[in-house]
């Protein structure tokens, strides 16, 4: 068998939070033997919790969207539509918010907040296969949501994610992504804004924007462009196939994306959807939008993006003993392969 091209064993360290990864690609596969042939079957409309939202449990909806992306009744002729989740992890609150608990070692804040499911219309196509027009909808959803949210002074992040197939933990097949929104800002993003800080402290320039440079000038990674984003797959990523897709101009906040921009961002997260599912199949895949917390100010040094990561693994031993993830495949081998299939 050939030897995979970029074939390296080494610990690369993440320029942003300071976490280690370790790429050993030894005993892993090439790129297209990851690909699933394989199409998970399709649950029936009529099992679906989604398609009737009264017969299905669930409470009225918070925002409905037609087909011009305005805001309509529930009765109405609708293509996306927001509901509170019918399980969530989060209670909402009655106005008073949540303060930290400390007594010695245990400190605890009452879990308060929101958590809501974004549904589209369409019981069978998800957002690499929908019209593009489907698709702003959807994102026009999450920016308004974060938008209304954030004005609530109890909370301090939004989270919009998407947990696509099975083994991404999506438990209802119809296409729709959730809205998390937090009384703290999450471990895993917080590092992130720390270590933007720290570079911007030092350097003067957002870290992001110096590795897009970077990343453009060494050409081994990237795996697409428009006019507006780029697309990439991170030197020291979280999972083996992950893309990120970061807008060239900086911004901070997703919530600033303008009505204009939600068609330029939609065109490219399905291009890089499409691309995923031509170079790996039906993968499921985790998604989310990471950006600047709500109810606060400063933090122009951060640089809003969305993380994509197909599930190819699963962590053993060595990660949960360590915290070092072990990814079998490089990603520049990733973003070679990922180029074949960007149209």
């Amino acid at each position: 068998m050939k030897e995979p091209k970029h074939e390296v064993t080494e610990l690369r360290q993440d320029a942003v939070t300071g976490r280690w990864v370790l790429i050993s690609t030894r005993r892993g596969k090439r790129p297209q033997e990851f690909k699933i042939k394989i199409k998970p079957p399709v649950t029936p409309i009529s099992e679906c919790p989604f398609e009737d939202r009264e017969a299905g449990g669930n409470a009225p909806a918070v925002l409905v969207l037609n087909r011009k992306g305005e805001h309509i009744s529930e009765t109405g002729a609708w293509r996306v539509r927001v509901i509170p989740n019918k399980y969530p992890v989060l209670e909402d609150h009655d106005g008073i918010c949540a303060e930290v608990d400390a007594r010695g070692l245990e400190v605890s804040i009452a879990g308060i907040g929101k958590h809501e499911v974004i549904i589209t219309r369409d019981h069978k196509r998800d957002l690499e296969r929908m019209p593009q027009r489907e698709v702003e909808l959807s994102v026009r959803a999450w920016r308004d949501r974060m938008r209304s949210i954030s004005e609530d002074k109890c909370i301090q992040y939004v989270l919009v994610l998407q947990n696509h197939g099975k083994d991404a933990g999506a438990s209802v097949q119809h296409p729709h992504s959730q809205l998390i929104a937090l009384p703290i800002v999450p471990p895993d993003v917080a590092r992130s804004l720390d270590g933007s800080a720290a570079y911007f402290d030092a350097h003067h320039t957002c870290v992001h924007c110096d590795i897009l440079a970077h990343e453009r000038k060494a050409k081994v990674r990237i795996v697409g462009e428009t006019k507006e984003y780029i697309v990439l797959t991170p030197y020291a990523p979280h999972a083996p196939f992950e893309i990120r897709i970061f807008p060239k101009q900086h911004e901070s906040d997703f919530r600033t994306l303008s009505d204009k921009g939600i068609a330029t961002f939609a065109e490219v997260l399905q291009k890089s959807l499409r691309t995923i599912e031509r170079s790996l199949g039906s993968f499921s895949y985790n998604m989310f939008v990471h950006t600047a917390p709500v109810n606060r100010g400063g933090y122009e040094h951060y640089h809003w993006h969305i993380e994509i990561l197909p599930k190819s693994s699963t962590h053993a031993g060595v990660e949960f003993g360590t915290g070092i993830l072990v990814l079998s495949v490089a990603p520049e081998s990733a973003a070679e392969h990922f180029r074949k299939h960007w149209k």
